[in-house]
C-alpha cells in the first residue's frame, strides 16, 4: 500500500529532523482534498512532492502539485523527488 508507506516515510524523516508529524490520508480528489484540509486547518505551508514528470506522462497523469500551486490560497512549497522505476 504506497499510501502507508508515504506515511511511514514522512513520519520517520520528521522525527530524525525534529518535527512534528501528524499523518493525514484523505479520501476524494487530492488537489481538491488538500487545499480544503489545508483551509480548514488554518495552515501556513503546504509542502508537496512532485516526480517532475513531462511530455505524455505529464499529461496522463496529470500534476496535483501543480494544480495545488495554481489554485490554493495556502502558500505551497514543492519538492521534487526522485522517480522510482517504474518497469
Amino acid at each position: 500500500m504506497k499510501r502507508k508507506k508515504a506515511v511511514t516515510f514522512v513520519e520517520e524523516a520528521g522525527k530524525v529532523s525534529g518535527v512534528k508529524v501528524e499523518p493525514v490520508i484523505l479520501e476524494g480528489h487530492p488537489a481538491d482534498r488538500i487545499m480544503k484540509f489545508a483551509e480548514q486547518e488554518d495552515m501556513d505551508l503546504i509542502v508537496m512532492g512532485t516526480l517532475g514528470r513531462t511530455g505524455l506522462n505529464r499529461f496522463l497523469l496529470g500534476s496535483i502539485a501543480e494544480n495545488v500551486v495554481r489554485h490554493s490560497k495556502t502558500p505551497v512549497m514543492v519538492v521534487k523527488g526522485e522517480a522510482e522505476n517504474e518497469n
